[in-house]
């Protein structure tokens, strides 16, 4: 791995000698999530904005995302043979080649980004945020999808195109609602009762209350799942986060169904 990174002062021009980065410095910038414009505040200030930029994106995705990860990947796993057959119980640490990878410090992170989060920012957030409140990480769909649209902005400033990421993380991986909709006439769906609606009113009914769902007109989008009253309007609860994407796809396929709340159960079934 070459020491230090050379950079170019101009788009058609050479490699500039005297314009290089400690590889070691652009690293550590890298892996700690630092995003790409501070990390092209590094070169010199002649050097346009925007070709700043353009070269520590080719440099990150060249020198970490493919050569340097695949190489430190080959050499960690041969090095760990080696301890194993030695009776070494030490390992070098074999998530460091992804954190090369995707330019972040934790796990958490890793398990985002690898399963569609494009963000490292975002990425990083949640994992700190997550290792705050010491969320293991096979409970952090659960703890994600236990939240709110707005607590997601909020906690995380996450902006609509990163929300839909999340929303697609935490969608359940159970079989989609259209098939199971279409060939059993009767799907269930998880909900969140708002703060004025008990399971006592929306159970009066034994065949419960009957709704509708409409994406909430207060929020930009993605907005939530409201779940209102079909009489009069009022919300009584919202779909959780976990089903937002199929009951999503359910009302945008344009199949027709009729809703049901009982307790924090929404009950879609089929009408023929």
């Amino acid at each position: 791995m070459p020491t230090a990174v050379g950079f170019r002062r101009r788009s058609n021009g050479p490699i500039d000698l005297s314009i290089t980065l400690e590889t070691q410095t652009v690293l550590v910038a890298w892996i700690a999530g630092t995003p790409i414009p501070q990390m092209g505040d590094l070169l010199p200030v002649d050097i346009s904005m925007d070709w700043r930029l353009i070269q520590m994106v080719d440099t990150t995705t060249e020198l970490f995302e493919h050569y340097l990860s695949w190489t430190l990947g080959t050499l960690i796993d041969q090095v760990n043979e080696r301890l194993e057959e030695r009776g070494i119980p030490e390992r070098l640490c074999p998530a460091l080649p992804a954190f090369l990878r995707y330019g972040v410090d934790r796990v958490v992170a890793i398990e985002l980004m690898t399963f569609g989060v494009g963000s490292r920012l975002l990425a990083k957030r949640i994992a700190a945020t997550a290792e705050t409140e010491e969320i293991a990480l096979g409970d952090l769909r659960t703890w994600l999808s236990g939240m709110q649209l707005q607590d997601w902005r909020a906690r995380f400033d996450a902006s609509p195109s990163e929300l839909l990421d999340l929303l697609q993380y935490t969608r359940s991986r159970r079989s989609g609602l259209i098939r199971t909709l279409l060939e059993t006439g009767t799907v269930t769906v998880p909900v969140s009762l708002t703060a004025t609606t008990t399971d006592d009113e929306s159970a009066d009914d034994p065949t419960g209350r009957r709704v509708t769902i409409v994406s909430d007109a207060d929020e930009p989008p993605p907005a939530v799942l409201a779940v209102r009253d079909l009489g009069d309007g009022t919300m009584l609860a919202t779909v959780r986060l976990a089903a937002h994407v199929d009951v999503g796809d359910v009302i945008a396929a344009g199949i027709l169904f009729e809703a049901t709340l009982s307790g924090e159960v929404l009950v879609l079934r089929l009408v023929l």
